[in-house]
C-alpha cells in the first residue's frame, strides 16, 4: 500500500469508525455515546450521521469533536497531508 493509498484510507475509514464515539462521551455522556456506537453498528450509519441526526450536540461542537485531526494532534500537519 502506498502512502497515499493509506492516506485515502485513514480519510475513509475513520468516518466509519464506532471509536469515533469516545471523543462524545465527555460531551454527552458514555450511555448515550454507546448508543450511537451500537445504532452505526446495526445501521451502517456513521456516528458523525447519527449524533447530528438526533440532535446529541450544536453541528458546530460535533465537527470539532470528531475531527481525526485534533484527536491526534496533527492540527498543524493538517494541509500538508492532503
Amino acid at each position: 500500500m502506498s502512502l497515499i493509498h493509506n492516506r485515502l484510507f485513514v480519510r475513509k475509514g475513520h468516518k466509519s469508525s464506532l471509536a469515533m464515539c469516545t471523543a462524545l462521551a465527555p460531551a454527552i455522556g458514555y450511555e448515550p455515546a454507546a448508543a450511537i456506537a451500537k445504532e452505526s453498528y446495526k445501521t451502517g450509519q456513521t456516528v458523525r450521521e447519527l449524533a447530528r441526526n438526533q440532535g446529541v450536540l450544536p453541528e458546530a461542537e460535533i465537527k470539532k469533536l470528531l475531527d481525526p485531526w485534533r484527536m491526534t494532534g496533527a492540527i498543524g500537519s493538517r494541509k500538508r497531508a492532503r
